[in-house]
């Protein structure tokens, strides 16, 4: 199971993928 830390990374990065405006963080930047 992924941990929360990382399910909350691949949400904000799915949703940063298809609304750029939903970039809050650049850590993958």
């Amino acid at each position: 199971m992924e941990t929360p830390e990382k399910m909350m990374a691949y949400t904000a990065n799915l949703y940063c993928y298809l609304f750029k405006f939903y970039c809050k963080t650049d850590k993958n930047a």
